[in-house]
Parts: C-alpha cells; sequence; structure tokens
C-alpha cells in the first residue's frame, strides 16, 4: 500500500506534474472568471519555469546529493559488489532493440570495471522492473546478460528480482546475498541517489561501502553555473526534478519508517 501511496504522492510532487497542475488550473480559474486565483497559478507555474532558467538551482539541490559520499579508497579485497537498478531501460529491452543503457547506465559499466578488479568478488544485480509488469524477464535478468557481455563470468552474477523501489533493494538484496559479518560488500548506485541508497541499507544491518557513480555535476564543472541566467532551461528543469525526487523520497522514506536517518552522513 505504501508503495503504491509513494507513486502517487511523487506525481503531485513532480515539479513537471506541478507545473501542469498549476497552468491548467490558471486556465480554468480565468475561465471561470475567479482573477485573482488564476493570476497566482501562472504565477508560481512562471516560478517553477524561471528558477532554472535565471538560477543555478539545479547545483545548490544536487550538489548536496551527489557530494555527500565520495568516491571511496577501495579496499585490496571485496567479497561482493551490489548494483541497484536504474541503469537499464526495461521498456526499451522489451521491445527488442540493443541499446538499453539509459542516463544511469555507468552503474553497469562500473560494475563490469570493479569484477575485473576484485576478480573473486560475487556480483549481485536488484532490480525487479519488468516492462510490462507481468513480463516474465526482470530488469536483473537483463543486467546478468549484458554484464555476462561485458565479461563476467555468469556464475558470479547473482540476480534480485523483486524488488520494486531503494528500500525493496535493501531488504531482497541483503536476503539473496546473506552477507556475513567481516565481508566487504561494494554499494553501487548513481550519486545523486547514493544517501537514499546508504539510508536503507543501514537500516537492514548492512554496512556497504558506498561507491557513488554516475555524476550529472562532474567536479570539475560545480562551479560552472555558480551565477544567474543558466543557458539550458529543459537540463535546469530536469536535474531540478531529479533532485526534487531525492529529497521527497529521502523525507518520505524516514517518515514511513523506512530509514532511521533522514540524510545519512559517511562512516569510517
Amino acid at each position: 500500500m505504501l508503495f503504491e501511496l509513494g507513486k502517487v504522492f511523487w506525481m503531485l510532487a513532480n515539479p513537471a506534474a506541478l507545473l501542469l497542475i498549476f497552468i491548467l488550473a490558471g486556465f480554468v480559474f480565468l475561465l471561470l472568471g475567479w482573477h485573482r486565483f488564476g493570476l497566482l497559478a501562472v504565477g508560481a507555474a512562471s516560478l517553477l519555469i524561471a528558477l532554472p532558467a535565471f538560477t543555478p538551482i539545479e547545483r545548490w539541490l544536487l550538489q548536496p546529493l551527489e557530494t555527500r559520499f565520495a568516491v571511496p579508497e577501495l579496499p585490496e579485497q571485496v567479497d561482493g559488489i551490489v548494483v541497484l537498478g536504474g541503469g537499464l531501460s526495461v521498456a526499451t529491452a522489451a521491445f527488442g532493440l540493443d541499446n538499453a543503457f539509459n542516463g544511469s547506465g555507468d552503474r553497469l559499466i562500473a560494475a563490469a570495471r570493479l569484477a575485473r578488479r576484485y576478480p573473486q568478488a560475487e556480483i549481485l544485480y536488484s532490480s525487479g522492473a519488468r516492462w510490462p509488469a507481468d513480463a516474465a524477464v526482470s530488469e536483473a535478468d537483463m543486467a546478468a546478460e549484458l554484464l555476462a557481455d561485458l565479461g563476467v563470468a555468469p556464475e558470479r552474477i547473482l540476480r534480485e528480482d523483486r524488488s520494486r523501489n531503494t528500500r525493496e533493494n535493501a531488504l531482497q538484496a541483503f536476503e539473496v546475498a546473506a552477507p556475513q559479518p567481516g565481508e566487504t560488500w561494494l554499494l553501487v548506485t548513481s550519486a545523486f541517489h547514493m544517501p537514499r541508497a546508504v539510508a536503507c541499507f543501514r537500516a537492514v544491518g548492512w554496512a556497504a561501502l558506498p561507491y557513488p557513480v554516475d555524476r550529472r555535476l562532474a567536479p570539475d564543472l560545480a562551479g560552472a553555473r555558480s551565477g544567474w541566467f543558466g543557458p539550458n532551461v529543459l537540463d535546469g528543469f530536469g536535474l531540478m526534478a531529479l533532485a526534487a525526487r531525492e529529497y521527497v523520497g529521502l523525507l518520505a522514506y524516514h517518515l514511513a519508517g523506512w530509514t532511521e536517518e533522514v540524510f545519512p552522513r559517511p562512516q569510517s
């Protein structure tokens, strides 16, 4: 039930959805002659567009997420690598198209590189995403095939194909991996998503070592839009929505009792 409520809540909190709601509400209010409410709605929509157009708001929001966990100094031995889903477009793959990587495909590439560095480590891909929802093949199945194509031995690859969100990633992956005390596991996901992932994994008692990838603000470009009047409204709006989703998720997960920390800190 909470999963479905979360989807509905995000549909309403998504900046793109809010923009559409404000525009439609403004049109209806003006049509009904409620000019004050109509102007307020149009003003709110204009503000949503103006923020990424004239300010670096996407950097203000995204940078704290992406820099929360730095790429760690890798240990000599790693027992396993858990990779969170989201790097593949299950809809694209379902239509038989070869290029299934999406904007978070770095997660899979990083997994293949780490697998080569640690040839004894198990690789666990966690995602139950499917298209359509009742399809037999999951994103985890697709990822396992791609990792094998990238040179990872199939017997090293574990699949967790039931999870639908980050909390379920942690719960189901923990069950599949059954990490033992003293084992070292790396947690691979996008840098902007790492705080929520770490909070979920810590909540189930899994102190995996964060290995963030897929940075949307490269370190050497983080200050490129330190001023006003951004050059690309669409890119800025997209990054603003991406960051908003993570902040909403961090708070919602904590309020639901799924995590013990709202914004987890790195641990030694």
